[in-house]
C-alpha cells in the first residue's frame, strides 16, 4: 500500500474522546491523560481549543496488550484496589495546575500514596539540573529518622523491583531520569501495588514535576526580564551613590536566589577592592577580599582582568580556585558567580553572588546578570558624576562667598583669618598657612594658620620663612 493510501485509510479511522477511551480500557480519564503524557497512547488535537481524540485502533491495541497480562488484570479486578488507584491518579492530576511548585507536587504525591495505598514511608529524590550528581532528597514522610540526604548511585540504578518491603521507582520524563520515588513498608503494602500502576504513578509525578519546573523557570525569567527592563529607569534615576550600591546588591541577590552577595568598588591602590554593599558575608571574608591585588590568582580578580562573568562550582573543594578557597570553605560557599561591573570598557566594580549548594548557571542567566551589572555600572558612573558636579558646584559657591567677604575687608590680618576659615570648603588639607611678605626684612611672616600637625605652643618663629 502506498503512503497516500495509508494516509487515506487512517484519515477515516474513527476517533474517540478521552471518556470513551477510558470506558473501553476500563480506567479513569486521568489515566488516559497520564498515558498520553508518557507517550503510551497517541492523542490528536481536533479543534482550536485543543481537545484530545484517540484512534479506536490505538485504544484497541492497548486493550489487547493489557489482555496479555491476566495476572495484572486479576490484581486490578478488586473494586477496592481499582477505586484506590483512581483516587491516586485523580489527586495527582489536581497538582498539575499553573500554581503548582516542585515542592508542592512532591508533598502531595507522597501524602496521596501514603493515604490511599497504605505505604508507611515514602520519599522523593530529585536530580539537580546539570549537576551530574546523585539525586538529592526533596521531601519525605513517615520516617522516624530522616532518610539520607543523597541517594547512593548504586541504588539509583534500581529497576523498580520490590525487595524487603522497599521499592525504588525511577521518575522519568521525556526519556530522562529526573529522580527516584522510594516506597518502604513493613506490612506488605508495597508488595501489593501493581508494578504497571506504580509506573503510571511515577510517570504522572515526573510529568507534574517537570511542568512545575517549567512554570517556575518561566515565572523567574519574567521577573528577571521585568527587573532588567526597569533597572535603567530606576537605578540611573538615583543620584545618591550609596543608595545605588545598596539597591544593586539587594536586587541581584533576590533575582538569583543567592544566600550571600557582595559588591566591591575598584580604585587605583595596591589593594583595589573596597566593600560597598555586603549581604550575609562575615568580617573575615571581607578582610580576605580587601587583601587581594590585581595580580593574585583568584576568580574575582580574573573576572575583573578579563571583564567577563565567571562561575566556580565546588568552590570550597575544587582545584584551581585560588586565593579565596579557604574563605569560601569557612563561609560555606559551594557556588560563586563573580560579575565585573564594566563601564566604558573599564571595570569599576565586582559583584559576587554566592550559594551554599551546587548551582548551575546557564548561559542565558550569565548573560542576564552581566547585563544587569553593566546597567549598574552606568548607574554608578552617573552617581559619581553627579557627586563630582555637586562637589564642584559647592566649591564654586564657597569661592563666591569668600570673594564677597574679602571684598568687604580692608585689614590684612582679617583677610588672612577669613581665608583660613573658609579654605576647608575648597580643598581637603591638614593645615593651612597664610604668609605676608616683608620685602625689606627678606622674610615671609605667618599671619594666620592652623596648627593641627604642630601641637600646642606659639610657632610663629618656627614658621617664618626667609
Amino acid at each position: 500500500m502506498s503512503l497516500s493510501q495509508r494516509e487515506r485509510s487512517t484519515e477515516h479511522e474513527p476517533l474517540i474522546s478521552v471518556a470513551q477511551a477510558a470506558a473501553l480500557l476500563g480506567v479513569h480519564p486521568n489515566t488516559i491523560r497520564v498515558w498520553t503524557e508518557a507517550g503510551r497512547l497517541a492523542a490528536y488535537r481536533i479543534n482550536p481549543r485543543g481537545d484530545r481524540r484517540y484512534r479506536r485502533g490505538d485504544v484497541e491495541a492497548l486493550l489487547a496488550e493489557g489482555a496479555q497480562a491476566p495476572e495484572a488484570a486479576s490484581e486490578a479486578a478488586d473494586p477496592g484496589v481499582r477505586e484506590a488507584e483512581m483516587v491516586v491518579l485523580g489527586r495527582l492530576a489536581q497538582w498539575s495546575g499553573a500554581s503548582a511548585t516542585v515542592a508542592a507536587v512532591c508533598r502531595a504525591a507522597i501524602e496521596t500514596i501514603r493515604a490511599h495505598l497504605a505505604v508507611g514511608r515514602v520519599a522523593i529524590y530529585l536530580v539537580r539540573d546539570g549537576s551530574g550528581q546523585p539525586p538529592l532528597l526533596e521531601t519525605h514522610a513517615g520516617y522516624r529518622l530522616a532518610p539520607p540526604s543523597e541517594l547512593a548511585e548504586t541504588l539509583t540504578e534500581h529497576d523498580g523491583g520490590e525487595a524487603d518491603g522497599r521499592r525504588l521507582v525511577p521518575l522519568r520524563s521525556g526519556g530522562e531520569r529526573i529522580g527516584i520515588l522510594v516506597l518502604e513498608d513493613d506490612v506488605g503494602a508495597v508488595a501489593r501495588i501493581r508494578p504497571a500502576f506504580l509506573g503510571t504513578v511515577a510517570a504522572a509525578i515526573a510529568t507534574d514535576i517537570q511542568n512545575a519546573r517549567a512554570l517556575s523557570r518561566a515565572r523567574r525569567e519574567v521577573t528577571r526580564a521585568r527587573a532588567l527592563r526597569h533597572v535603567t529607569q530606576e537605578l540611573t534615576g538615583k543620584l545618591d551613590l550609596n543608595v545605588v550600591l545598596e539597591d544593586i546588591a539587594d536586587r541581584t541577590r533576590s533575582l538569583f536566589d543567592a544566600e550571600n552577595a557582595g559588591l566591591w568598588l575598584l580604585d587605583d591602590s595596591t589593594h583595589p577592592f573596597r566593600p560597598a554593599a555586603l549581604r550575609g558575608l562575615s568580617d573575615a571574608f571581607q578582610e580576605a577580599v580587601s587583601q587581594l591585588t590585581l595580580d593574585d590568582d583568584a576568580i574575582g580578580v580574573r573576572a575583573v582582568r578579563e571583564r567577563r562573568s565567571l562561575v566556580v562550582r565546588d568552590a570550597d573543594t575544587a582545584d584551581g580556585i585560588g586565593a579565596l578557597q579557604q574563605a569560601y570553605r569557612a563561609e560555606g560557599i559551594r557556588t560563586a558567580c563573580l560579575v565585573p561591573l564594566v563601564s566604558n570598557d573599564r571595570a569599576v566594580g565586582l559583584l559576587g553572588l554566592y550559594h551554599s549548594h551546587d548551582r548551575d548557571w546557564p548561559e542565558e542567566e550569565l548573560a542576564l546578570v552581566q547585563s544587569f551589572a553593566n546597567q549598574a555600572a552606568v548607574a554608578i558612573a552617573n552617581a559619581r558624576l553627579y557627586r563630582s558636579v555637586a562637589d564642584q558646584a559647592a566649591r564654586m559657591r564657597s569661592i563666591q562667598d569668600l570673594s564677597a567677604r574679602l571684598n568687604r575687608l580692608t585689614d590684612v590680618q582679617a583677610i588672612a583669618d577669613a581665608i583660613v576659615a573658609e579654605a576647608s570648603a575648597l580643598a581637603a588639607y591638614h593645615d593651612i598657612r597664610v604668609y605676608q611678605v616683608d620685602w625689606a626684612a627678606g622674610y615671609c611672616e605667618p599671619i594666620a594658620f592652623t596648627d593641627r600637625l604642630l601641637g600646642e605652643g606659639d610657632f610663629r618663629e618656627a614658621l617664618r620663612v626667609q
